[in-house]
């Protein structure tokens, strides 16, 4: 985390230029990569705005400027995963020519890659969130196993 003496900042992380979108881009990018390792090693709960900014060494606010929660921060995590599956996908289907060669081209990609990143395929689809029923809440599921 960076520390202050006086007025002189020290940290071994580069400052965020204001305005600079090149800079904030770096930012975002490590700050999901941060949220993704957080997830690999303790799912959902281990992430939290707080541990991803310790994680890069920033502020424990940084996080904020970026991502307005927590919920938004999974959002965007789930974004950049399925634009890493589609940028597979499209290098792959782009190698060929034919519709047949194409499709399956796209499908071995897609089976690809979520079994070269298993934490990806278990934020997207593995998580209570995205194996609950929809409409049912965690109070319903509780009052469905007490009876």
């Amino acid at each position: 985390m960076a520390a202050v003496k006086g007025r002189k900042r020290v940290s071994s992380r580069p400052l965020v230029r204001r305005g600079n979108v090149d800079d904030a881009q770096v930012m975002r990018r490590d700050l999901l990569r941060a949220a993704s390792a957080l997830f690999a090693v303790g799912g959902v709960d281990a992430v939290s705005v707080r541990a991803v900014a310790a994680r890069i060494g920033v502020s424990p606010m940084t996080p904020y400027r970026y991502f307005t929660d927590k919920t938004e921060l999974l959002s965007g995590l789930m974004r950049s995963v399925f634009d890493a599956t589609f940028a597979q996908k499209q290098a792959a289907v782009a190698m060929h020519t034919g519709a047949r060669e194409r499709l399956r081209a796209s499908i071995d990609a897609f089976l690809g890659y979520w079994e070269a990143n298993p934490d990806h395929y278990r934020l997207v689809y593995m998580t209570e969130q995205n194996t609950r029923p929809a409409g049912e809440t965690a109070a319903t599921q509780a009052l469905l196993s007490a009876g």
